[in-house]
């Protein structure tokens, strides 16, 4: 198992040609791949929730805010990884195991979440308490923006900023090369534009937001 995530990690294209040609051997890899991922990113999200519920631990709302962040985030894995695989579907064909190529190009994030992971235990986030009190909406939010904007000016909130980035480029370049091997660089070129036009839309919209929200 070790060995097929370095391999699609590190020599992708040799990676699929076994890939394409043992395709009954790899399939419980690929599973194992986004299982992996989805523990992960769990994880993950537990120390970007963490600090929010600090400030909220002795309101309901602490607990609601942390258990549906970190369902999310766990859920999402799969969500992603269905939409990426109906995308390399519709474009390339049920030929080039769409399923497979696109659990494998997860593949990044976990070597990526293991590092957040790292580095989340060794520099924790340390927001100072805010106070916050639900019962005045209007504290309430500014001390809410004032904690998400600490939390993503703090070494986590670079550091996971710029490996989801890395991420993100490492797995087009991992389904360029698994949908190519299979179905053709046009076909490979035009299952990285769809999928990269979404990723760059979730990156762009908290940005182009902001301004709607003050």
């Amino acid at each position: 198992m070790l060995d097929a995530i370095s391999q699609v990690l590190f020599n992708p294209k040799a990676f699929f040609k076994a890939y394409f040609e043992e395709e009954n051997r790899y399939a419980s890899r690929a599973a194992i791949v986004v299982a992996l991922v989805a523990v992960l990113t769990l994880v993950v999200s537990y120390f970007s929730v963490a600090p929010m519920y600090e400030q909220l631990k002795d309101s309901p709302l602490g607990l609601v805010t942390t258990i549906s962040g970190m369902l999310s985030a766990f859920i999402m894995v799969f969500i992603v990884w269905v939409v990426n695989s109906l995308i390399i579907r519709s474009v390339a064909s049920r030929d080039v195991k769409p399923w497979g190529i696109a659990a494998f190009s997860m593949a990044p994030q976990i070597l990526t979440a293991t590092i957040i992971i790292v580095v989340a235990a060794l520099f924790p986030i340390d927001i100072p308490n805010f106070a916050l009190d639900i019962k005045d909406p209007e504290a309430f939010q500014a001390g809410m923006k004032k904690i998400s904007e600490l939390m993503q000016a703090s070494t986590l909130g670079q550091v996971s900023r710029i490996l989801n980035y890395v991420a993100m480029a490492w797995a087009l370049l991992i389904s360029y090369l698994g949908v190519k091997e299979k179905a053709g660089n046009s076909k490979a070129l035009t299952v990285v534009a769809i999928i990269g036009a979404i990723g760059a839309f979730f990156v762009l919209l908290p940005i182009l937001l902001k301004p709607i929200g003050g």
